[in-house]
């Protein structure tokens, strides 16, 4: 992040351009491309997230964690040596569509643990935790 940085918004989502702007950006604009950005088929309402030095789960040290309101899913992603993007894997879906998770916020608690805030119409306000597969 730059501080006063222009990455685009309201003229685009990502590098994508905003659907329902019609106006072209002013003269001149320069915009700051994101690491990584996806499709409406994958998600449309990005919660970010953040980067995990816990101990439960050893697999994903270093990953930065985020996810979709929308969609439910979560992504692991891993910045290589050069800041680029190495790795982006899909680390949680919901199970069917009516479940009630919507990753509203990821934190960390007291032990580097992460806990997401889901805000599902059906179940506001659960917390839960990211655990590794026993």
């Amino acid at each position: 992040i730059e501080k006063g940085g222009n990455y685009g918004w309201s003229f685009r989502e990502g590098t994508h351009k905003f659907p329902i702007r019609q106006d072209a950006p002013p003269e001149g604009a320069e915009f700051i491309d994101p690491i990584i950005d996806y499709s409406h088929a994958d998600g449309i309402s990005i919660t970010g997230g953040v980067v995990y030095h816990g101990k439960a789960n050893p697999g994903l040290a270093g990953y930065y964690l985020y996810g979709d309101w929308g969609s439910g899913k979560t992504w692991a992603l891993k910045l290589g040596p050069d800041n680029k993007v190495a790795e982006n894997t899909v680390i949680y879906e919901r199970p069917t569509k009516d479940f009630p998770y919507k990753p509203a916020a990821y934190c960390l608690d007291q032990n580097g643990e992460i806990l997401v805030l889901s805000w599902a119409d059906k179940n506001p306000g659960q917390i839960y935790e990211i655990r590794a597969k026993k």
